[in-house]
């Protein structure tokens, strides 16, 4: 038997709740309810509530549950329930922090390791303008000619020696909602850029801040990727990113070489000239170049 479809919205649909977590999150859900009128066949009433409701999301809201409850003669209440996953909550474009607005966004977690790192070095150099950085030199007889710097300089090769160099790394671990990863839009649910946010994270590994980064400078900050696991049912996926520091360092002589600066991931070296002091052959300072092998980036994407 054929009945015509009637579709009515009840007077207290679009109710919901908001909720706000002691760290500063807010989620929101939100239900929308309907009576329906049908054939009594509930696969065929389902498929209509979902039309009906408006699909998986509404204002960027996920629905997480559909209701479809038979009340006899072919009528079907419906009810959907959406709900967005943990939001900092927005004030004028900052986001608030213990009820606090602010820029600065706050990482569900935070680690730091000031380990230091081995770093291979061929040469001693100094902020002080004294062009030799050496503590002492002797000799059997008179003075030891001054190779400027140049360390473990034997004859024609500057062999260098491993120290142990200031490091920071650290990671940040952040709530990022699930359909920002799979499906492309934002808070309320308008497309976000054609390119999904884990290929950001693929094209911005190996990159260097190109703007202030947290406490750092511009070429400071390396970012080493993220880390993550992810279902299509996630509200909210947790994701660590990965950083690595390095300081610049700026207007300093190697040897007689004077004001050089290198940003913290920029690459030094140094080329040396066979010459003499008091009769002796010794490898003496150059030239010195700086290159960035890093591209850098926005750390905003």
């Amino acid at each position: 038997m054929f009945f015509p479809r009637k579709d009515i919205e009840r007077f207290d649909s679009g109710s919901g709740n908001l909720t706000q977590s002691p760290d500063g999150l807010t989620s929101r859900e939100v239900e929308m309810r309907f009576l329906m009128q049908g054939p009594e066949e509930y696969q065929l009433a389902e498929n209509h509530a979902k039309t009906l409701t408006g699909g998986d999301f509404y204002c960027g809201h996920k629905r997480e549950r559909l209701d479809v409850r038979s009340v006899g003669n072919g009528w079907y209440e419906v009810t959907a329930t959406y709900v967005n996953a943990g939001i900092a909550n927005p004030v004028d474009g900052q986001v608030l922090v213990n009820g606090q607005a602010t820029d600065f966004f706050t990482p569900g977690s935070l680690s730091i390791d000031t380990t230091g790192a081995s770093e291979h070095v061929t040469q001693a150099w100094s902020d002080s303008g004294d062009p030799s950085a050496y503590i002492g030199r002797w000799a059997k007889n008179g003075p030891a000619p001054d190779p400027y710097g140049a360390i473990n300089a034997n004859g024609d090769q500057v062999s260098g020696v491993d120290i142990t160099v200031p490091s920071f790394q650290f990671t940040e671990t952040w709530g990022v909602p699930g359909k920002l990863l799979f499906y492309g839009q934002d808070y309320w649910g308008a497309p976000l850029l054609s390119e999904p946010y884990i290929k950001t994270l693929y094209s911005m590994t190996g990159c260097v801040n190109d703007d202030a980064f947290r406490i750092f400078q511009p070429g400071e900050v390396l970012f080493l990727g993220a880390r993550f696991d992810a279902n299509r049912s996630a509200q909210m996926i947790t994701i660590t990113y990965s950083f690595s520091a390095r300081l610049n360092r700026h207007n300093f002589s190697i040897g007689d070489i004077s004001e050089i600066y290198k940003d913290g991931w920029d690459y030094l070296w140094v080329e040396y000239e066979n010459t003499a002091e008091g009769g002796v052959g010794i490898k003496r300072p150059r030239f010195a170049y700086a290159a960035r092998v890093y591209e850098r980036k926005q750390f905003a994407a």
